[in-house]
C-alpha cells in the first residue's frame, strides 16, 4: 500500500479535514509539515492558509526571500531553487553589463528579487508536502516516520554559511 498525502486545508477551527492514506500513525499533513517545518510553523501555516476551507493557494509575498532570495531558498534546505537564484541572477546582471545595458541588469536584479518574494512561499509549501510524501513512502512506523521528518525538513544552517562564504568570495 502507497501512502499518498492530497493536498489538504484544514477547517475554520485549524483542524485538518483530510488525513493521509497511512493514518494509522495518526498524522494528518498539517501535523506531518508542522513536524518538516518546525518553530515556525505558525507563521508558515498563516502564509499556506493551510487553516482555510476555502483551499486558496499560498500568499504571495514572503519578504525574507525578497530581501535574501538564494539565501533563503537555502536556508530553508530548498538547494535547487537556491543554487538557480544563486547563478541565474548574477548571470544575466553581468551580461546586460557587457552587453552594455546597465539598466537592464539593474532591471533583471528587481525582477528576480520580486519573482522570489512572490514564488517563495507556493515553493516551499511544495518542497515541504513533497518530503512528507517521501518519508511517508519510506517510513512506516509513527516513531520513524516522526524523526525522518524532522531530519528532512526544518532549516539547514550549514548551507547559509557555506552560501554565504561563496558569496563573499566572489565579491572579493
Amino acid at each position: 500500500m502507497t501512502a499518498r498525502i492530497e493536498p489538504t486545508f484544514g477547517g475554520a477551527d485549524g483542524g485538518a479535514v483530510q488525513r493521509t492514506d497511512a493514518a494509522s500513525d495518526g498524522l494528518s499533513e498539517k501535523e506531518a509539515l508542522a513536524i518538516v517545518v518546525g518553530d515556525r510553523f505558525r507563521t508558515y501555516l498563516h502564509h499556506w492558509r493551510l487553516y482555510e476551507a476555502s483551499g486558496r493557494a499560498p500568499r504571495r509575498w514572503n519578504w525574507p526571500a525578497f530581501l535574501f532570495s538564494s539565501l533563503w531558498f537555502f536556508f530553508r534546505r530548498m538547494h535547487a531553487w537556491g543554487t538557480i537564484w544563486f547563478i541565474l541572477s548574477p548571470l544575466l546582471m553581468t551580461t546586460f553589463v557587457l552587453l552594455g545595458l546597465p539598466w537592464l541588469s539593474l532591471l533583471s536584479f528587481v525582477v528576480f528579487r520580486v519573482l522570489a518574494g512572490i514564488l517563495a512561499n507556493p515553493l516551499y509549501l511544495a518542497h515541504c508536502r513533497r518530503i512528507v510524501r517521501k518519508v511517508d513512502a519510506e517510513h512506516r512506523g509513527a516513531h520513524r516516520r516522526h524523526l525522518e521528518l524532522q531530519k528532512a525538513g526544518g532549516v539547514s544552517y550549514t548551507a547559509l554559511v557555506i552560501a554565504l562564504a561563496v558569496t563573499a568570495s566572489q565579491n572579493t
